[in-house]
C-alpha cells in the first residue's frame, strides 16, 4: 500500500480502495458472498515488484488473501 489508500470492507462481502490522491475508488471486489466483512490486514511489500496484499475475514467463516485488484492469492 502506497500510505494514500483506504481499505474498505462492507456489509455487503464488498472489499474496496479509495485512493486519496485519485479521489476516488480505485477497485471493488465481491469478497465474501452474502456475508459481513468483519476484518481486513493489508500487507506492504517493500522489495521487488510485488504489491501490497489485504487479508480479509468474513461472516462465511472464511480467510482469503488478496491482490490490489482483487485476485484471490490464497
Amino acid at each position: 500500500d502506497d500510505g494514500q489508500s483506504l481499505w474498505i470492507g462492507s456489509r455487503r462481502g464488498q472489499i474496496s480502495i479509495f485512493s486519496f490522491l485519485q479521489m476516488s475508488t480505485s477497485s471493488t471486489w465481491f469478497a465474501h458472498s452474502k456475508s459481513n466483512v468483519n476484518g481486513l490486514a493489508v500487507t506492504e511489500m517493500s522489495s521487488g515488484n510485488r504489491e501490497a496484499s489485504v487479508w480479509s475475514c468474513g461472516d462465511d467463516g472464511r480467510v482469503c488473501v488478496w491482490d490490489t485488484k482483487g485476485m484471490l492469492l490464497d
